[in-house]
């Protein structure tokens, strides 16, 4: 009788332990790859995908990427988007070459029902992460201080979310698995390119002259290399967030790891065991109040906010 007594207790330990770690929510990144794939190989071969992409009228440009927050009974759908297509005008037509890549645009927030209808495309492709009830409110506050700062207002590839100096769609949605603490060594890896552009293919505000676009078509070299004056640009690629998620489809040898959402694949990753962060989601101090340190005045060109120091805890999205 003492042992079934003991075994009961035990069972009932369990039993509480797996609800104490009942998963009480889900973020989910959903990305979309570009209508035609962007060739980063060469300047000239970039210069040859945004046009075409403006030729055929195609989805954003790089693809696109956005968060789904379901928390309990409250369910968000949020992203970033730039108000219009500045960025391929100043590459292609405005004469600003290659440094139109580190530039900023107006951006926008985006949320119902523009991305209740994107989620649904066929090409679109999701990471859902199993979230506790303390990151599930760490995630809903950290994208309500987003707003508040007015993060969106910038988009650009190269600056980081977490600075409050902008985003890009897919850096915003990676940033929420920053600020949980989930974003791995693999994913900032797999997820992020890198070039180096030469400085001679970049026109204004960098240099007077324009730099066109038969000039950049034209141009046998290649990126930047060695001692060459260059702007180096780390960004997180949704295109290359959709290959890691198609890739993971492929080698997944259980069918946990992958579900269906309104038609289109992903895989899951069971989160909700993880330690809650406590570090604060800025790297600066933000004021909305003073209208010198919210990123609704961050412009293009100005020189960088004093950043805190890292915790060095976590991998950092990549400038």
């Amino acid at each position: 009788m003492h042992g079934e007594n003991e075994n009961m207790k035990t069972l009932l330990v369990a039993l509480l332990l797996g609800l104490s770690h009942a998963s009480a929510g889900e973020l989910t990144l959903f990305v979309r790859a570009p209508k035609t794939p962007v060739d980063w190989s060469t300047p000239a071969a970039l210069a040859r995908s945004a046009l075409q992409h403006t030729l055929t009228f195609g989805n954003s440009f790089q693809g696109s990427a956005w968060v789904e927050l379901a928390c309990g009974s409250e369910r968000t759908l949020a992203g970033v988007r730039p108000l219009s297509t500045s960025f391929l005008s100043a590459f292609l037509i405005q004469g600003q070459g290659l440094g139109a890549i580190a530039q900023s645009f107006p951006g926008t927030f985006e949320t119902l029902p523009n991305l209740e209808e994107e989620r649904r495309q066929k090409d679109v492709r999701f990471l859902a992460l199993k979230l506790s009830a303390s990151q599930c409110q760490r995630a809903l506050r950290y994208l309500s201080e987003f707003r508040t700062n007015k993060v969106e207002r910038n988009y650009s590839i190269a600056v980081k979310p977490r600075t409050a100096d902008g985003a890009s769609a897919a850096s915003f949605a990676v940033s929420f698995l920053e600020v949980l603490n989930l974003f791995d060594q693999e994913m900032l890896e797999a997820w992020t390119r890198t070039i180096h552009v030469p400085v001679s293919l970049a026109g204004p505000p960098l240099k007077d002259q324009k730099i066109g676009v038969l000039v950049l078509m034209s141009n046998l070299g290649s990126w930047a290399r060695g001692s060459e004056d260059s702007i180096p640009i780390k960004f997180l690629d949704p295109e290359l967030i959709h290959e890691w998620i198609g890739q993971k489809l492929v080698k997944s040898k259980t069918p946990l790891l992958t579900e269906v959402k309104a038609s289109v694949q992903g895989i899951i990753l069971k989160r909700d065991h993880y330690p809650t962060p406590e570090d604060p989601f800025w790297r600066q101090q933000l004021d909305p109040s003073d209208k010198r340190k919210t990123a609704l005045y961050s412009r293009p060109g100005r020189p960088p906010k004093k950043s805190q120091p890292l915790t060095g805890k976590e991998p950092v999205i990549p400038n």
